[in-house]
């Protein structure tokens, strides 16, 4: 096990640059989700990144191998971030971003609560505050996400985009 501990650790450790021949196929997958209420939105504000304002993002996360898929790891980002659980209900769109040297794969979906009110605590040391904020104020939320990515995955969630969860197929462990 201490085998498999070292490995993972190398694995999530290397970039770009510690592959001098360029050989390794080196990316990482994060994700997100946009969970819409009467028209609003929820998202939640966060410090990250020794940034000097506080970030405006839906709830997002690293993909980990725990997860066992990056819908699950979705869901335990809203969770984790808002105490809220959820469902989710479609692809948004998947989108390549190089950022901090690394190459990300990134999944955006959209879900709905599954109650009124927050089911768990929060849990993300980051979150300073979760509000629900309506959709038609895009031009007050646009400038506040964190990153280039997110404000185009806004856009294309406000632009009806949606492809079907089943596209992504969990296979598992294949060897």
């Amino acid at each position: 096990m201490d085998e498999n501990k070292d490995f993972a650790k190398k694995m999530a450790t290397m970039t770009a640059d510690s592959d001098p021949k360029g050989s390794r196929h080196i990316f990482y997958s994060s994700c997100s989700v946009f969970i819409e209420k009467d028209d609003q939105l929820l998202l939640v504000e966060e410090k990250k990144y020794d940034v000097p304002d506080l970030a405006l993002d839906p709830p997002s996360t690293h993909v980990t191998w725990k997860d066992n898929g990056i819908t699950n790891a979705a869901i335990r980002a809203a969770r984790k971030e808002t105490g809220y659980a959820v469902e989710l209900t479609h692809l948004v769109g998947m989108y390549e971003i190089d950022i901090f040297e690394r190459h990300y794969y990134h999944f955006v979906f959209a879900g709905n609560t599954t109650s009124d009110e927050p089911e768990h605590e929060i849990t993300d040391e980051h979150i300073e505050n979760v509000v629900w904020m309506d959709k038609d104020d895009i031009e007050q939320i646009l400038p506040r996400m964190r990153s280039d990515a997110l404000r185009v995955a806004l856009k294309d969630y406000l632009d009806g985009k949606q492809y079907p969860l089943e596209l992504l197929q969990h296979i598992g462990r294949t060897h």
